[in-house]
C-alpha cells in the first residue's frame, strides 16, 4: 500500500478508508507507542490535543487502536496521516480520552503505553488530586 505524503490529509474517499482498514487487518501493536512518541515530540503542555484509546470498526471484529485528536483532525499513527475527525469518527469507537499530562502520568505509573485499565486511570487521577 502506498502511503504518500504523511502531511497530506485524507479526503475521506472510499479507497482511502479501505486502505486504512486493510492496513489495520494486521495491526503492528505499535499504535500506543507511536501515539506516545507523537505526544512527547510534537505536543506542548498547552496543546488541547486528546490521546484517544478505542477501536477501529471492522466487519469481522473491532481492533484496539490509539490515535491523537487535534481539534477538527486526527493524527492516525498506522498511516502517519492527518484525517478529518468527522471522517475518522465513522470508522472508530472511542473508549477513553486523555490529556497529554494524563497519558504521560499513566505511562510513567504503569510502565505501559496503553491501553490502561479503569483502575489504573482512577489511581492516576486520585494521585494527581493528592488523594492517594
Amino acid at each position: 500500500m502506498e502511503q504518500g505524503d504523511p502531511n497530506e490529509p485524507l479526503d475521506g474517499t472510499e479507497k482511502q478508508w479501505s486502505e486504512l482498514i486493510a492496513h489495520t487487518a494486521k495491526p503492528t501493536g505499535k499504535c500506543y507507542l507511536d501515539v506516545m512518541n507523537y505526544v512527547m515530540k510534537r505536543l506542548d503542555a498547552e496543546d488541547d490535543a486528546k490521546i484517544v484509546h478505542g477501536k477501529l470498526k471492522r466487519i469481522d471484529k473491532n481492533i484496539d487502536h490509539a490515535w491523537v485528536k487535534l481539534g477538527p483532525v486526527v493524527w492516525e499513527p498506522q498511516l502517519d496521516k492527518i484525517v478529518e475527525s468527522k471522517q475518522f469518527d465513522k470508522i472508530s469507537i472511542v473508549d477513553a480520552e486523555y490529556t497529554r499530562e494524563e497519558a504521560l502520568l499513566l505511562t510513567a505509573r504503569t510502565g505501559s503505553y496503553g491501553p490502561w485499565t479503569a483502575a489504573e486511570v482512577e489511581a492516576m487521577r486520585r494521585a494527581k488530586e493528592g488523594k492517594s
